[in-house]
């Protein structure tokens, strides 16, 4: 007799628990598909890319004029190139990276250098990025100080939240950061006469 009253003590909380941890999770809704969390963004530099091919009839000043027009619209290269002044080949490549505006006004004098060949722009603007990952840092934002206590208990969904919310994070600070940027290819050369 002893043992059924045992018995039915311990499994009459443990029915109740199991009854509440079911409801609980008929109550809680479904998560989002794995796929619309694990998508890497990319991290964008620029908001658009131009490039532009120009043929020039004086190599040499059409040189110096190029290097001005970087200076003086405050244009970074990436990968700076310096021309040895014992360099014969006529033929000389740019990438240089602008504020939109002011990369728009280089373009404009540089198509006034000499005859163009290739003028070209590819704007990466990436919509989704804004909108789909703030929406997601939102929710994790809310859904790790909601469960709080739980992450402490798993370090391992804890490091995968981090780093998810990490890549959010840095996909859209690159967003906004590159959405004034332009990055300028420019090939100037002179034909051979």
């Amino acid at each position: 007799m002893t043992r059924f009253l045992l018995s039915l003590a311990l499994l009459i909380p443990m029915t109740a628990a199991a009854g509440n941890s079911r409801e609980n999770t008929v109550r809680r809704r479904d998560p989002e598909p794995a796929k619309f969390w694990m998508v890497r963004y990319p991290i964008r530099q620029y908001a658009s890319i131009a490039t532009i091919e120009i043929s020039v009839a004086d190599f040499k000043r059409s040189y110096k004029q190029v290097r001005k027009f970087i200076k003086k619209f405050d244009g970074a290269e990436p990968s700076p190139i310096v021309r040895s002044p014992e360099d014969t080949v006529l033929y000389q490549q740019f990438s240089v990276v602008f504020e939109r505006k002011k990369g728009e006004r280089v373009l404009e004098r540089l198509r006034r250098l000499g005859k163009v060949g290739r003028d070209t722009r590819q704007d990466i603007m990436n919509p989704e990025i804004p909108r789909e990952a703030g929406t997601k840092l939102a929710q994790l934002e809310m859904e790790r100080s909601a469960g709080k206590d739980n992450l402490r208990a798993l370090s391992s969904i804890r490091a995968v939240l981090n780093e998810l919310m990490g890549h959010l994070e840095k996909a859209v600070q690159a967003y906004e950061e590159s959405e004034h940027k332009i990055l300028l290819n420019i090939v100037l050369e002179q034909p051979k006469t």
